[in-house]
This record gives C-alpha cells, structure tokens and sequence, in this order.
C-alpha cells in the first residue's frame, strides 16, 4: 500500500483521472458501498464503481466524505510559555499561528470548516484559496455580535459591514458563556435586528446560545443555527425541528478546556468556577443530544476547537457516539452532508457521489464498527489533490514509535541550530533557544521522577533552564533525558501503566503521564521550529 501511496502522490499535481479503491465507501449520506472504487477528474468525483486500476488503493481502510468542522476558532493558540494567549498580536504573527492550526487541522480529515471567528480569518481563508497556504476550504464570521455591540440599528449596521468585509456567516451571542451561567444577555431586540438583517443580507446566522430563552428568541428571529444548547428543553428542540434550524452541540471543547486547565486557569472567566460549570455542563450536552436526536432535529458537528484541541476535532465524533449516544453513522453524517447543508453547500460537498468536489478522508479500520478509527487518518484530499497520503504522518504508532519519531526531530532540530543562537529569544521576558531546550529535558526528568527512576540530582537542586546554556551541553542533556524517557518505558512492567500518581495535587496514571510527556515534547518542538525560521534555519528534515 505505502508503494501505491507515494508513487501515486505525484499525480495530484496536475488536473487528471485520478483513481481510488478503498475496502469501503461512506457516502456521506448514510450508505455504504464495500470494495468500491471512486474516480475523480480534475477537482470533482465523477463515478462510484468501476474496475479500473487503481492510483491510490487503500486496503484496509474506510473512504468518507473530507470532514467539515461547523465551529472553530484557528486564530486561538497557546503562547511561548504555553499559556493561552488572550492579547493583541500583530497580524503577520497571528495569521501564521492561524495557518498552523489550519494545516494540521486538514491533516486530521477536515476539509472544510467555520470559524466564528476572527478578522484574521479573511486573509487566511483566501491565501488557502489561492494556493498560498494549506489549509481546509474556511468560511468566517470575521467577527461576533453580543450585547455590547449597541442598540438594533448599530447592531444592523454591524451585519451590512460584515457582509461588506466578505463574511460568509453572522455569528451572534445570544447568552452568556457556560462559565457565566449562560443566561441570556442580549435583548430580544438585538437578536431580531442581528437575525433578521442577516437574512435580509443573504446571510446565514448561528447563534452561541446555552438557556432554552435565548435560543428560543434566536429562532424565531430567523437564525439558521444554534451552538452549544446546553440546557435547551423540549419545546424549544421542537421549534427547531419545525423551523428547520441546525444544532451544534459541542462535547471537545469542554474537554479540552478541562485538559488544559492550566493553560487557561486564571484568564479572563476561566476560574475554578468557570471549569466547576463546564464540569457540570458535559452530562447536558449528552442529555441534549439524546433528546434533539428523539426530537428529530438537524444535528451538525462542530467542535469549538479552540487553543489545544486543533488537528483533534475528530475526538467529537468518539464523544458524541461514547458519551451522547449517537449512533456512528449518525454522527458521520452529522460531520459530513448535515455540516455541509447547514453552510449552504449541500449540493457542492458532503458527500461522495458524481458532481460533489473530491474532498475525501480515509481512515485505517472501519468506525461504524469502532469509532475511535476517526484517529487514524490515513488519507486526506481537497478539491482532487491528495494532502496527505503518508499513512504514518498523524497516526498513533504507540509510545516507543512515536517518542523515537519526535526524539529524532528534537535532536536534529537542536544540532542544526547554530551555538550562537541558543542565546537568542524572540522577546524580552520570553524562553531563549537553550531555555526552550532544558525545559523540555527538565520536564522530561521531572514527570519521570514522578512515575519512576529517580531524578538525577541536577534536576532537583539547579535551575537547568537558566545554568546549563552551551549548545554542546543542551543538546547531551536532549538525548540523555529523551533516552531516559525511552528506557524507563522499556522497563515498566505489567499494570504499570495503570498505577495512579499524583503531580501538581491532580491525581493521575503513569500511561496518562507518558501521553504528556509526548505532548510536551511536540509542543516544545513547534516553538523551536518557529525560533529556527525567525533566524532563516530551515529544519533539517523538511529540507
């Protein structure tokens, strides 16, 4: 398979028959075709079936619509220090943690996707569009409307200049955050100006909305969508049915709020009774979305993907089938021709059939038999060209082969960076390269500490980040610590990735310890590939 993978890549390049064979076909709508064969020319699916030789043969593997993401925000990231970043930046540096997260989130099946969103959206969106940057197809509210925004009239005016700014959507608050209690916040008034002038624009509306009163005047203003709804009842999921209006429903971003809780804890309205509420509000969004799929509602899949959960929307497909009861096929089609006609663009993609683009993902397994298959994502193409066809790049391959596949970037990163650079920092206040190094080896030394061998005694009696700075030495304590990782992973013996530990007062187990200390590694990584470009370094494996 991997032959046919690569040798076929080449092919993408150009407008031309491209063949697919895949053990089964989801069309998106609720079909399945086994042993099917999808042909494609120039951007579009032009037939299902046939014999004809394959260029890309994915044995093994289930082929699906690309995925569309209904609620994201790319703009959202972790600053170097790994906090979430809740500040002005300049555009230049926003636009290109934005891209990042729009290039992985691709990565990861999405082809499409929403944001609700940001100014920085409008350039991004259309520098993928012209071919400058990888990334999924975006449309983009540009900004929000809440109760701040003024009186109807302003808030009219607001939805005309958005569709002057080339917004695609109108993305309005209708209550408050969950954190807050999501009481309603904006007047009745406001959502009938922001609602009904969007539709008088030509333009769709999706409104953040938890309590059943703001989603309510929402709908019958005119919205085409409601996000989150938390605590909608009956009557007001009945409305929506009768209306037509599509539900967004959102499990990952409250898991990945409370998985990052100190990257957000003390920010704005993340407090401890902020994440007490998200703690409280996942068994609802299970119940609501029990209850809207007995009510015969639109369900879409949106995320919310905010900083931490880009280029893992997928886990809302698992949330929703393990925790909300969805049946798999349900929550695909949720992801695929629902998303897509809640945009407007249910005739164009969504699904697998003659005339739609070919924007197509494949994953290793079949998920209507075990969800979690949505992680392994094998193949992704947009518009007829194949983005990623590696089937290791973006796939769990266990700890040892992914600890050696990130301990080999490191290392390689850190040698071809010149000793004079280990100095340099981007900004005042801000890790220097050696810094970024030894707090990778440091936190690498500490969490084993936790969970066994013992720390050598430098960890626990010098300040590593700030004393040991020479390149030669930073780069010996890389390996050491990263090869002290690899060994102690050898070594354990059965049941003790299960043992419970406990680090920073939060109760844990070894194997959740050993799935950080890969993600720490990671996101270190990406701030050092960032330093190396400022500095013209290209890294040594992308060369």
């Amino acid at each position: 398979m991997k032959s046919l993978l690569f040798a076929a890549a080449a092919l993408t390049c150009v407008a031309q028959t491209i063949v697919i064979h895949a053990d089964r076909v989801l069309d998106g709508k609720g079909g399945l075709v086994r042993d099917a064969t999808v042909t494609i020319e120039g951007s579009k699916i032009v037939r299902i079936g046939g014999n004809a030789q394959p260029d890309f043969d994915l044995k093994g593997m289930t082929l699906m619509p690309g995925w569309i993401d209904t609620h994201t925000h790319p703009s959202w990231h972790f600053d170097e220090n790994g906090r979430y970043f809740a500040g002005r930046e300049p555009e230049e540096q926003q636009l290109r943690y934005a891209s990042e997260n729009a290039r992985v989130t691709l990565l990861a099946g999405f082809t499409t996707i929403q944001s609700l969103g940001a100014m920085v959206d409008g350039p991004l969106r259309d520098s993928i569009k012209r071919g400058e940057r990888q990334g999924p197809r975006i449309l983009t509210s540009l900004r929000q409307i809440n109760e701040r925004s003024g009186d109807p009239d302003k808030i009219r005016d607001i939805v005309r200049q958005c569709k002057r700014d080339s917004a695609d959507v109108i993305k309005i608050f209708a209550t408050a955050s969950i954190r807050d209690g999501g009481k309603q916040t904006m007047t009745d008034d406001q959502i009938n100006a922001a609602c009904g002038e969007a539709r008088a624009q030509g333009l769709r509306a999706v409104v953040h909305a938890h309590a059943t009163d703001g989603a309510r005047a929402a709908i019958l203003a005119g919205c085409t969508g409601i996000e989150h709804g938390t605590m909608l009842d009956d009557a007001t999921l009945d409305l929506m049915r009768e209306r037509g209006v599509f539900f967004d429903p959102n499990f990952l971003v409250l898991h990945n709020y409370i998985d990052n809780k100190p990257k957000f804890l003390g920010i704005g309205n993340y407090n401890e009774e902020g994440f007490a509420y998200m703690e409280k509000a996942l068994p609802m969004v299970a119940d609501v979305l029990r209850r809207a799929r007995a009510h015969r509602v639109k369900v879409v899949l949106g995320t919310d993907a905010v900083a931490g959960a880009h280029g893992r929307n997928f886990e809302e497909f698992i949330y929703r089938v393990k925790d909300g009861g969805d049946k798999p096929m349900d929550a695909i089609i949720s992801g695929t021709s629902m998303a897509a006609a809640s945009l407007g663009m249910g005739d164009q993609i969504g699904a697998i059939a003659p005339g739609f683009e070919a924007d197509l993902v494949a994953v290793q397994g079949n998920p209507l038999e075990d969800i979690t298959a949505v992680r392994k994502v094998m193949f992704v193409m947009k518009g007829g060209k194949a983005v990623k066809t590696d089937p290791l790049e973006g796939i769990w391959q266990g700890f040892d082969g992914e600890w050696g596949h990130v301990s080999r970037q490191l290392v390689a990163l850190a040698e071809a960076i010149p000793a004079e650079k280990y100095s340099w920092r981007p900004g005042a206040g801000v890790r220097s390269t050696s810094e970024v190094v030894m707090h990778v080896v440091q936190a690498n030394l500490y969490l084993l500490s936790v969970t066994g061998p013992k720390a050598p005694v430098e960890v626990t009696t010098t300040n590593m980040e700030k004393t040991i700075t020479a390149k030669a030495d930073v780069v010996n304590w890389l390996k050491r610590s990263m090869e002290a990782v690899k060994t102690a992973h050898l070594n354990l013996k059965p049941g003790d990735l299960q043992r419970k530990v406990t680090i920073a007062g939060r109760d844990a187990d070894v194997d959740g310890m050993y799935l950080r200390i890969i993600v720490h590694a990671n996101e270190h990584m990406g701030q050092l590939i960032a330093y190396a470009r400022m500095n013209g370094i290209v890294p040594p494996w992308s060369e």
